[in-house]
């Protein structure tokens, strides 16, 4: 029997600029992570019984600058914000959770959202970019 949604395997990243600390990946108790990309090159903290839909991306950093590429510079000018996932969260498949967002407690991200702003608690939140549809 097939996987009722396609899922592949789930990379953790953590990632060093120059001769700094690496990032790191912090996943509490009975979370499940289902084809789930993770990158941090400083924090990305996740809550007790979190629950990932395939194919969902999170990472803590832009990733590169678009001007300055491949220059001496270029990693100075990173925008790195650690990302926070509280407790009893459910994030829908394929969303991206981008840097320096928290997500509340007990809320859950639609499907296919772009979570660029922090999310309070108990809350149903979707979209591009992802706001807040109502209380749960």
């Amino acid at each position: 029997m097939l996987p009722a949604f396609p899922s592949g395997p789930t990379k953790l990243t953590c990632v060093a600029i120059k001769d700094g600390d690496f990032g790191q990946i912090t996943i509490g108790k009975n979370s499940t992570l289902q084809g789930t990309s993770i990158c941090s090159y400083k924090l990305v903290d996740i809550g007790d019984r979190v629950i990932f839909g395939p194919n969902v991306v999170i990472m803590d950093c832009s990733g590169h600058d678009i001007e300055k590429r491949g220059t001496s510079v270029e990693l100075e000018r990173l925008k790195i914000e650690p990302v926070h996932i509280g407790d009893d969260v459910w994030i829908g498949y394929g969303a991206i959770i981008l840097p320096g967002v928290s997500i509340g407690s007990k809320s859950v991200i639609g499907a296919g959202s772009v979570v660029t702003k922090d999310i309070p608690k108990g809350v149903l939140a979707a979209g591009n970019p992802c706001v807040v549809k109502r209380l749960i």
